[in-house]
């Protein structure tokens, strides 16, 4: 079944401005049940829009939209039927996406500076050129990274304790959706992903730093990246530093 040609064509005239300035705000999903559906980028993200169906009222062409947000005053969703041109659609969408870069760039109390700048910083290990962040990674890279990533998901188990358990079944989760993103996201948003997981164990201290976050890094950067992602300057100086031991 071709998804994309029972989708009416102002539909994909009206979403492909976005396409190519999403700044890791959304992603598509898979759904059988709505024409297209996008979500917000972030694992635990309840942001979507949906573009639920068309239909043909009072000799009008119509699209049902599905988001959440759609005011800055709430987060709850918005159900509603627009007439079925490039002009209504994108304005709902306009919305949205505004709001998701919004949500983005401000400053919450939920907010946390110092994971955040470990994130940063691992990130800036890479050099993902603009014209490669969309693109998928090559095959022969995905299997590797998966499993390795595993490993570091069953390891966590051996250092868990009542004080850990939850930070360490957070991490669990953001590595299942990690690795559930090599074959569906491009490369910039499944750097991100790993950064994520190297900044949230850098938090939880140097034990975790020398027994994952270095490991792990070795691993990436050393034999990934061959084939995976670009390196920065950072990048290339950690390389030739490994070579020297």
């Amino acid at each position: 079944m071709n998804k994309k040609e029972q989708i009416p064509l102002v539909v994909h005239k009206a979403i492909e401005p976005y396409l190519d300035k999403r700044d890791g705000l959304f992603k598509r999903v898979s759904s059988e049940k709505d024409l297209i559906r996008f979500k917000g980028s972030a694992i635990d993200s309840n942001f979507f829009f949906y573009i639920k169906s068309h239909r043909n009222q009072n000799n009008q062409n119509q699209i049902q939209l599905e988001y959440q947000p759609f005011a800055a005053e709430s987060v709850s969703p918005r159900l509603t039927w627009v007439k079925s041109d490039q002009k209504s659609i994108d304005a709902h969408f306009q919305i949205w996406f505004k709001l998701l870069s919004d949500f983005k760039n401000t400053k919450t109390v939920f907010d946390d500076p110092i994971e955040k700048g470990f994130q940063e910083d691992y990130y800036s290990y890479f050099e993902i050129i603009e014209e490669e962040k969309d693109k998928p990674l090559e095959p022969s890279s995905i299997l590797p990274l998966y499993e390795h990533f595993e490993e570091l998901k069953l390891k966590l188990n051996e250092y868990k304790t009542e004080e850990n358990a939850s930070a360490l079944e957070d991490i669990k989760e953001e590595i299942t959706q990690l690795n559930d993103s090599l074959t569906v996201s491009g490369r910039q948003e499944i750097a991100n992903r790993i950064c994520s997981v190297w900044a949230k164990l850098t938090k939880l201290g140097v034990k975790y730093i020398k027994e994952f976050v270095e490991v792990s890094r070795k691993y990436v950067m050393k034999e990934a990246a061959k084939r995976a992602f670009q390196l920065g300057q950072k990048g290339l100086e950690y390389l030739e530093d490994l070579d020297k031991f």
